[in-house]
């Protein structure tokens, strides 16, 4: 099981923290936590990460792909090179926007 190199794009790691607050401030910290290792989890993995969630489009770098993943009530859309081994979170947000009610 090769590995990836996954960064955050930075409006994507603000979107983060602002969510986990929401979910610590409405008591579903938990839910989000649980949700959230399942993201980390697959896309660390190198198979897995070019198999999640559906493909949007090939980047103009050959060998990358974005694709858009929804894990239960969370949205991540990301961008992963082949060649490189490495990708980054570009968009993370709720589905639906409001979550937590």
């Amino acid at each position: 099981m090769p590995t990836m190199k996954m960064a955050w794009m930075p409006i994507a790691k603000a979107a983060f923290d602002e969510l986990r607050k929401r979910a610590k401030d409405a008591a579903k910290h938990d839910e989000f936590v649980q949700a959230h290792n399942e993201i980390v989890l697959a896309l660390r993995d190198f198979d897995t990460a070019f198999v999640k969630g559906e493909l949007l489009f090939n980047t103009r770098k050959a060998g990358g792909e974005v694709r858009l993943w929804v894990n239960r009530f969370i949205s991540v859309c990301y961008a992963v090179f082949r060649e490189e081994q490495a990708g980054w979170i570009l968009k993370y947000k709720t589905v639906p926007d409001e979550w937590p009610d």
